[in-house]
């Protein structure tokens, strides 16, 4: 035991001394087999930099989470044999007649309390837990607990050690007693039928009644896209203003350097070609020949408002740039560019140009899944554009996320001009 204890000393040493990477792995290993869990490494980082507590929570929640359906998965192919591994018989006839009363609930309650997080995700595989409701459960409890680390290291500094260490146990295990009420309560309350007058939902019913509801179904995508501009607008309003202050030039900062630090020669060669994907080079040639396409179909309005949206995006985005007058990072830079750096021409015109073509595409494809992949490789390949270049260091993170929303906003705007027409 004594040569258990200390390979399990030495191995938290050599993670914490990767810093976040090693907080990644801490949390993901800890959730299926590593017993030694990630506070030991989130709450230095968080004492070192308070600021960036938000984002160190976020990715120990991320990373334990996938880690919990990755312990779900071990449970599902390797069984009983090895949750008997981690605890006793009694230990696991009592966790099976949890799964068979509460299950997601049991989840979600070890993924705050300091109870074994690690016997409930693998028991959630053994008893064949939907690996959705072990994500949700975990995101949930994990976050709830990282997140209240983080809060208090935030308020308290310092202090936050000895407040953690005294308080935490019991504020995570009055908060599961909470949960575990809550579990109670829904599994005993009978399920009944819903009246007739409540099949509708609020929102359908709300539309019914609302002045645009005489537009027709031109009208309800008139109203969804209304919201998701006034949401794209506030959120880059935000960022834009904090960007001005100057708030995230800390972390900004931090993940650049942090991006540098993972160059290799491959990975860069590979990071400068996604970066051409969203350079005019490439974008002007592919709307052209995208734009005969659809108009040789008899779709010359929508290769119009493809044409817009890449020449409207590109507008816009040298508009806002000379209204920040944001200067490029200078940190490592691999390529050469000139102009400001708020927002990120690459990100915007991307979103607004892959965006559209991905819309058009997925309005003429009948079968979902083939939709389902137009969209997530156009959200694949907007990522790696936008991490290209931060990962070249022409852009610092916030002008990413910036060029991102006001992608969005402008990309909401012209599938907004190809509604269907009443009647239609």
């Amino acid at each position: 035991m004594s040569s258990l204890h200390q390979w399990l000393a030495a191995t938290t040493a050599v993670l914490s001394q990767y810093g976040l990477g090693g907080l990644i792995v801490t949390a993901f290993a800890e959730a299926s087999f590593f017993p030694v869990p990630p506070d030991v490494i989130l709450i230095p980082l968080c004492l070192l930099q308070p600021a960036l507590g938000w984002w160190y929570a976020l990715l120990t929640t991320l990373s334990s989470s996938l880690g919990g359906v990755f312990g779900a998965f071990i449970g599902l192919r390797f069984g009983r044999p090895l949750l008997r591994h981690f605890a006793s018989p009694q230990r696991v006839g009592q966790v099976e007649g949890l799964f068979n009363r509460y299950g997601g609930w049991a989840v979600a309650l070890a993924a705050l309390t300091p109870i074994p997080y690690k016997v409930f995700t693998i028991a959630a595989g053994v008893f064949q837990v939907s690996p959705w409701v072990v994500l949700a459960a975990s995101l949930g409890g994990r976050g709830l607990r990282f997140f209240l680390e983080a809060l208090t290291i935030y308020l308290w500094g310092e202090q936050a050690t000895a407040l953690l260490s005294t308080y935490l146990g019991p504020v995570t295990l009055g908060l599961g007693v909470v949960l575990a009420a809550a579990a109670w309560y829904f599994a005993r309350r009978p399920r009944r039928a819903r009246p007739a007058y409540t099949a509708v939902p609020a929102w359908r019913w709300w539309w019914q009644r609302s002045p645009l509801a005489r537009w027709g179904e031109p009208g309800l995508y008139l109203m969804a896209g209304a919201c998701l501009s006034f949401i794209f607008l506030i959120l880059f309003a935000k960022l834009a203003d904090e960007v001005a202050e100057q708030e995230f030039l800390r972390a900004d900062t931090y993940l650049l350097a942090l991006a540098a630090s993972v160059r290799q020669p491959l990975f860069t060669l590979v990071m400068q070609a996604v970066t051409t994907l969203g350079s005019f080079t490439v974008l002007v040639p592919l709307a052209a020949l995208s734009m005969l396409l659809l108009a040789r179909r008899g779709a010359r309005f929508q290769a119009l408002l493809l044409a817009l949206a890449l020449a409207g995006g590109w507008s816009i985005d040298e508009l806002l740039k000379w209204g920040f007058h944001r200067t490029r990072p200078n940190i490592a830079r691999l390529i050469d560019v000139s102009g400001y750096s708020f927002p990120s021409g690459h990100a915007m015109v991307a979103t607004a140009f892959y965006g559209m073509l991905a819309y058009l595409w997925w309005r003429r494809l009948p079968a979902a899944p083939a939709r389902r992949l137009v969209v997530a490789a156009t959200l694949l390949l907007l990522l790696g554009i936008g991490f290209s270049r931060v990962y070249l260091g022409a852009h610092y993170p916030t002008d990413v996320l910036g060029g991102f929303l006001a992608g969005a906003l402008w990309l909401t705007c012209c599938i907004m001009a190809d509604l269907p027409r009443p009647g239609a």
